[in-house]
């Protein structure tokens, strides 16, 4: 028994010890087809992040589907190699507005829209949407 007692800790901070294969406790995963921006709420791509996916209109981004509050809190995007977004300042696409061209980092907002951003339109480049297909029988090889 005092053998066990001296194990159980050891099983405990080794459990504690190792990592999930998660991305992040509650953070959504990007869409597979590149139809996503990530937000983050630091300047230069830092802080808190998470995944908003597309094709989307967001009247307000303070219930997102993951559960997830980004009203007013981004400061720094990233447009996957898929989207287009458009953000607003004020909820329902109102306010000003600021376009967000695909495939390109914006690590820094400009003022009138760091930490500002209340609604957004997200949408789908059909042409640079990635195929499921195209990815696995590239894969394969003869």
């Amino acid at each position: 028994m005092a053998r066990w007692m001296a194990v159980l800790p050891a099983i405990a901070l080794i459990g504690c010890a190792t990592t999930s294969s998660s991305l992040v406790r509650g953070m959504t995963a990007p869409n597979p087809s590149g139809c996503y921006i990530q937000v983050f709420d630091g300047d230069r791509l830092r802080g808190v992040a998470d995944f908003i996916n597309g094709p989307m209109r967001y009247s307000s981004l303070s219930r997102l589907p993951n559960g997830a509050d980004w009203n007013g809190r981004i400061r720094s995007i990233e447009v996957g190699p898929a989207a287009t977004a458009t953000i607003w300042t004020g909820p329902n696409q109102s306010g000003k507005s600021m376009n967000l061209l695909l495939d390109r980092p914006y690590p820094t907002l400009p003022e009138a829209f760091r930490g500002k951003v209340r609604s957004m339109d997200l949408r789908c480049d059909e042409s640079r949407l990635a195929n499921e297909h195209e990815f696995s029988s590239s894969a394969v090889t003869k």
